[in-house]
């Protein structure tokens, strides 16, 4: 019911409203409740969700029905600053999603208050509310054998407020205003997410205060509200609205230090406060509150006196040293007067450094920096002394040497990184650009593009910077909030003012300028800067660099001429040179002014075989199609068995710009295996509404759920599960290790770091499943899709030959086919899959779908607006997913994009980055359209659905038109959401993998998120997406794989006794020398952990956030703080790659040579195996150089597998070489067999 609200204050907002409303309510026996205050000042709306709740309201408080009373103010008149609110029954009806999300909203609560009604009721707001007088921002100087003291740098001396939110801490701080000031009253507020908090303290130095530790910036606003000119709403005018404003700091003096000082301490009004803090620390949801004794220094004069210092001193050093040193202090890890106390010790490092540019030097500084402890007051541990950091020092000093005098007496090692030595890597520098501040990472290991691998040498003149939020993720829209000084302060750093300021990045005295952006890369708000260099006697900038890309001087929209020069930006392979002759130009096959061949061109089995013999891995896959780069073209070429020679030929839709010098194809992916087919949320939306029962995707999540938990129960399944999820199976072939231990009668489980990594790989798997409904169709491929060169096909027809690990298949009959992102119900068609005709050319060309090339419009372009320029396509050929009706597909008019009538230049292009950060609305629109659908009976072909999937559209081509969604467009919806769009609990990865608490209602109820407003309410979904999510309960599943497995501390020392066993072995005694080869595996260790360790710290969201845990890089997944962002996806892909890369060279150094040796063959590298596996029984340093991480573990399943296949290698030789011995079934656990699973 909704009852209506007038006489509220000028200033009465909607928290405040709830505030004041929520006591008298819960008298009545309410618990939940919604408001709304009307941008007209005075007025507003109360819904509760039974119409018994709201007549008890108006029988209270409500104005009298007669018409003459009905100003009289009742004595129990509940009151707003004074005012009485006026209750009376409103003529509208509340949305049913409204009274559904506050209904579940209210029997939450009565369910948690029943079950907790002996403890501390959560609405208690005076616990969560303190006052302060002001605010100081600061470092912590801290000794072993003293108390911590806080170094303060910045102090605001102003009245305010802290709240303790449900997600983070909110931090008023108010201007005082004039009596008679007619401008609107300031204040600030400061917000910090619960994860940002290293440590809150309590304390007393001259007056009591709460500290905060954080591990990065908190966001910081200017508000203006108020003031004398908000008293015209008291005589009928309009009401001054609250303005706020993002800023990068408090005010311009606070900016000095924002950027990397992260403690925070806030002076309280009371002592009591303290102990109230304390108490609040014990609340579920609320991070630890301890007291500790601290001291507190006014250090600022020696701040900027060694702040200004190391400005001066650090441009001296060689760049790769002067950028780690620059992070050092830049990122917040060394307060600047520590550091250039270090200084010598640096410098006398350098001295025994003899590498180019002192890289040595840098790789060691680098590993020193991630060895450092964040300081933490309540661990004094942390703290850094001198002589500490000295030590520490020359401890990565020495361990960097014994690695080099190993390398040297051993080939088999790999280099100083392994990862270095494949050619298909650049290392390369970052920087990621905050609203507060400019922090440096690197250099990360990056796939090489045209760019990187022309000025293969100048690598640390390019620098991969990122515009990103304070905790790494996307800078996206706030709601009622300008961000247009944040946008500015980004374009600062591109573009150089008339003044001749900013348009730079300076670091270690060499000077970084804007250079360009790959599409991919605009999408994550990522860009490169180069700094300019000298190639082969040519001074090379970035205007220079650009116009040795190619002639870019036609194209005169800002989005498409960022485009093409990015073209060289992108991820690519270098594979064959293409010379000249061997260049051909087709037409494009048109018809009604359609392109048939957007994107694809051919290639001839000639040139094939010359790409094969240049990659073996594509060799090895026997792609045919291949998605390219090469020169001014982009797109897709298919093999052509026609084409006689060595032939590429390159259609008008490829080609994008003249006059590059580049001759070489660079493969960006190959069609060597077809992809899974997954469905998401928006398809099976689009699906339902299409006709496909409800029991089709229930039963197929069924299906799935019980593969993960079947997964738990024996060894053949959690093989074929990790198989499946490709979790470690290129060398270290995960999946043949757990049958293998089965063999050995050991449960892979009952290890607490191979348990921890399988139960994580489940949960993420499910939480894929229940969040994004990520859920594979058995019967179901995703492939690149080309067109029909040959005529063959005819309209609505498709030829698909799979070819899946040599189980080969060509689909034959009706398949629906679709392409993500699916938002139109006419994105999802039926087309029919047909065999062609013995010898047909088509017959050879695997894994991809062939389009007709005939027809009045092609397939592609109705799939989501597709083309062949690479894009992948979903082929479904179950028949229970054949919708009951099928929709034209959209076809909107061609967007034209920004016409400039000249040449783009950079000052344009950047323009357009800074356009579409701001403007990209894609997520705002999808989500839009999720909650539409499920709220409008039909669905997707609801005309708001039809409207926002065009919209959606429009948002996709914006990189490219630079033409923005209009949002004023944008169809509105309620302020509820359904049930599935529900955040889920965080997995905390400790000793073992947890879940989060769960939250308890009534601080949802009770609590405002970080801005003030209200907690967002989510109904019971009566759609399929909302069956599907109810379906999984997760802490069950967890509960039920939990009980699976006995853990134990480590089934290491079970393997080294088998293997001890097995050498041992009284019939077959084996005198392997494996001690031999200690200080071998020693330092193999060593540098591998090296590795691990930096990509936990590399793949991290920021240069200065926590590191990812050694079980997130082990299984290839970062778990976040909830759902996956896209920068977090990107980064579980490239940490995939890269760990896999560094296992392959772990391999490759135990498995050595099979030339002839003192041993040989598998017998060495079994002895090798064994020194690696005794490292981790017996570690020599088996202590974690990350700061708060225990030992790493992963090593020693990496030298157990690589021994264990070395064994099973011997045995299958003697197998060969004399028949199994009769008879002895029931020998000693060294002669059991590790080859195929028993059953």
């Amino acid at each position: 019911m909704e009852i209506f609200l007038t006489n509220l204050p000028p200033k009465c907002n909607e928290p405040r409203l709830k505030n004041v409303l929520r006591a008298p309510l819960k008298e009545l026996g309410i618990r939940a409740f919604d408001v709304h205050v009307f941008r007209k000042g005075g007025i507003g709306t109360l819904t509760v969700s039974e119409e018994e709740f709201g007549l008890k309201i108006l029988t209270k408080y409500g104005s009298s029905p007669n018409f003459r009373m009905r100003n009289r103010v009742p004595n129990n008149a509940i009151r707003v600053s004074g005012k009485p609110i006026v209750f009376s029954p409103s003529r509208n009806t509340p949305d049913k999603h409204s009274i559904k999300a506050l209904r579940e909203s209210h029997r939450k609560i009565i369910q948690e208050e029943a079950r907790q009604d002996t403890l501390q009721d959560a609405s208690d707001e005076r616990m969560k509310k303190f006052d302060v007088q002001g605010v100081e921002c600061g470092l912590w100087q801290m000794w072993e054998d003293k108390i911590p003291v806080f170094n303060s740098y910045y102090k605001l001396e102003k009245d305010g407020q802290i709240v303790f939110g449900r997600d983070g801490v909110r931090v008023m701080i108010y201007e005082t205003p004039e009596p008679d000031d007619l401008e609107p009253q300031k204040s600030y507020m400061i917000l910090i997410p619960y994860f940002t908090m290293e440590a809150i303290t309590v304390g007393t130095y001259g007056l009591p205060q709460v500290t905060f530790t954080l591990s990065m910036a908190p966001r910081f606003y200017s508000i203006e509200s108020g003031g004398l000119l908000g008293a015209l709403s008291l005589v009928g005018g309009p009401q001054l609205q609250e303005s706020r404003t993002r800023k990068s700091s408090i005010d311009a003096y606070h900016s000095v230090f924002a950027a990397f000082c992260f403690v925070y301490r806030f002076p309280l009004r009371s002592a009591q406060a303290m102990y109230d803090l304390q108490s609040l620390g014990k609340h579920k949801g609320v991070p630890p509150i301890e007291s500790i004794n601290t001291s507190y220094s006014s250090g600022f004069e020696n701040f900027l006196k060694s702040f200004m210092k190391l400005l001066s001193e650090v441009p001296s050093f060689p760049f790769p040293v002067a950028f780690q040193l620059t992070a050092l202090f830049a990122n917040g890890t060394m307060p600047p007067d520590i550091l250039y106390a270090l200084l010598p010790n640096i410098k006398m490092l350098m001295s025994r450094d003899e590498s180019v540019e002192k890289k040595n030097t840098a790789s060691i500084l680098q590993q020193f920096t991630r060895e450092l402890p964040y300081q933490n007051p309540v661990d004094r541990q942390t703290a850094f002394s001198e002589k500490r950091l000295q030590s520490d020092l020359r401890e990565c000093e020495n361990r960097f040497k014994r690695q080099e005098a190993v390398r040297r007496k051993d080939h088999r090692l790999p280099l100083r990184n392994a990862r270095e030595e494949d050619g298909k890597l650049a290392f390369v520098h970052h920087a990621v650009i905050t609203p507060a501040g400019c922090y440096f990472d690197g250099p990360k290991p990056e796939t090489q593009n045209r760019v990187l691998r022309k000025y293969a040498d100048k690598q640390g003149h390019f620098l991969r910077v990122t515009f990103a939020e304070e905790d790494g993720d996307t800078l996206t829209y706030e709601r009622d909030v300008d961000q247009k000084l944040i946008y500015c302060r980004f374009k600062e750093y591109m573009i150089t003012t008339i003044d001749g300021q900013g348009g730079k990045l300076l670091i270690g005295g060499r000077v970084f300028s804007f250079l360009g952006f790959s599409g991919a890369s605009l999408r994550n708000h990522t860009c490169w800067f180069m700094a300019p260099f000298e190639h082969e006697g040519e001074y090379i900038d970035a205007p220079a660099l650009i116009a040795k890309l190619g002639d870019f001087s036609h194209i005169t929209t800002p989005g498409k001429c960022a485009a093409r020069i990015g073209q060289a930006f992108s991820n690519t392979y270098k594979s064959v040179e293409v010379p000249q002759a061997s260049e051909k130009r087709i037409d494009d096959v048109e018809r009604n002014a359609r392109c048939f061949s957007d994107g694809c061109g051919t290639i001839s089995i000639e040139m094939i075989d010359r790409i094969w013999q240049n990659d073996r891995s594509i060799a090895r896959g026997l792609a045919f199609v291949f998605q390219i780069r090469f020169a001014g073209a982009k797109g897709v070429v298919s093999l052509d068995t026609t084409l006689q020679g060595d032939v590429l030929c390159l259609r008008p839709s490829m080609v994008k710009f003249e006059g590059s010098d580049s001759r070489h194809i660079e493969i960006c992916s190959s069609a060597q295996k077809p992809l899974p087919m997954f469905l998401n949320r928006p398809l099976i939306k689009i699906l339902e509404d299409l006709g496909v029962d409800d029991r089709t995707f229930l039963a197929l999540q069924a299906d799935e759920v019980k593969k993960l938990r079947d997964a738990s129960h024996t060894p053949a399944l959690a093989a074929n599960f990790m198989e499946r999820r490709s979790i470690g199976i290129k060398s270290l072939k995960l999946p043949w290790l757990i049958k293998a231990l089965y063999n050995l009668g050991l449960s892979f489980q009952g290890d607490a770091f191979l348990g921890q990594a399988f139960e994580l790989a489940l949960l993420t798997a499910l939480r894929d499943i229940k969040y994004r409904a990520r859920i594979q169709i058995p019967k179901g491929f995703t492939v690149m899709g080309i067109m029909d060169e040959y005529g063959v096909l005819e309209e609505g027809e498709v030829f698909c030959h799979i070819d899946d690990d040599g189980k080969r298949s060509i689909l034959t009959g009706e398949i629906v086919i679709t392409r993500a992102p699916a938002m139109h119900p006419g994105d999802v068609q039926v087309c029919r899959a047909v065999m062609v005709p013995d010898g047909c050319p088509l017959y050879g060309l695997r894994n991809c779908v062939v389009f007709s090339q005939k027809g009045d419009r092609d397939l592609p372009s109705q799939l989501s607006g597709g083309d062949l320029d690479g894009d992948l396509y979903n082929l479904i050929f179950d028949a229970r997913f054949r919708p009951k009706r099928i929709y034209t597909a959209a076809d909107y008019p061609r967007v034209k994009g920004k016409e400039l009538g000249r040449p783009v230049n950079t000052e344009d292009m950047v323009d357009f980055l800074i356009d579409f950060m701001q403007n990209d609305r894609l997520g705002l629109i999808s989500t839009r359209h999720l909650i539409i659908a499920d709220q409008q009976k039909e669905g997707t072909l609801h005309p708001d659905c039809i409207k926002l999937a065009q919209m959606h559209s429009t948002a996709v081509d914006f990189p490219k038109t630079g033409v923005k969604v209009e949002m004023a467009q944008l169809p509105k919806c309620g302020r509820t959401r359904p049930d599935f769009m529900a955040p889920g609990p965080h997995l905390l990865i400790e000793k073992v993998t947890e879940y989060s608490e769960e939250r308890d209602p009534r601080d949802d109820e009770n609590n405002d998120d970080e801005y003030g407003n209200a907690p967002t309410r989510y109904y019971e979904s009566e759609k399929i997406l909302g069956k599907l999510y109810r379906t999984i309960d997760e802490r069950k599943f967890k509960s039920e794989i939990k009980e699976e497995s006995s853990q134990k501390l480590n089934l290491i020392l079970d393997v080294w006794d088998y293997i001890v066993g097995f050498v041992r072995n009284e019939e077959n005694p084996i005198n392997l020398p494996w001690q031999e080869y200690a200080e071998f595996a020693e330092n193999l260790k060593m540098e591998y952990e090296d590795d691990v360790q930096a990509m936990m710290r590399d793949y991290s969201v920021t240069p200065t956030a926590e590191p990812l845990k050694e079980v997130e890089v082990f299984i290839g997944c970062i778990v976040g703080k909830g759902k996956q962002n896209r920068r977090e996806k990107d980064n579980s892909v490239q940490m995939k790659e890269g760990f896999d890369r560094v296992v392959d060279k772990v391999f490759d150094c135990i498995r050595g040579s099979t030339d002839e040796s003192s041993i040989g063959g598998p017998w060495e590298a079994l002895a090798r195996g064994t020194a690696c596996l005794w490292t981790c029984v017996n570690p020599r340093q088996s202590v974690s150089r990350i700061r708060g991480e225990e030992a790493l573990q992963s090593f020693g399943w990496i030298a157990a597998s690589a021994t264990l296949q070395e064994v099973n290698t011997i045995q299958k030789r003697r197998k060969q070489a004399m028949p199994e011995r009769r008879g002895n079934r029931n020998g000693p656990a060294s002669g059991r067999r590790l080859g195929a699973l028993r059953s």
